[in-house]
């Protein structure tokens, strides 16, 4: 399973998105895996404005049943 969000904005505010992801799972007791990856859906090649970025961030959900 995956905990995927989207960031709209400004790469350089991507720290703010992955705290917002952390404190989510946290909150929800949702175990976050050791990987994550991002997806770049918009940038300056299809968008003029940085504000306009689209950035999908995918986090693996660890399977509590399991263990891992």
């Amino acid at each position: 399973m995956y905990l995927i969000a989207y960031h709209k904005g400004k790469w350089q505010t991507l720290g703010d998105t992955y705290k917002k992801i952390l404190e989510y799972g946290k909150e929800n007791k949702i175990q976050l895996g050791a990987h994550c990856y991002e997806d770049i859906l918009f940038d300056s090649l299809t968008m003029s404005e940085e504000e306009e970025y689209l950035t999908r961030i995918v986090f693996e959900i660890q399977n509590s049943k399991s263990g891992k």
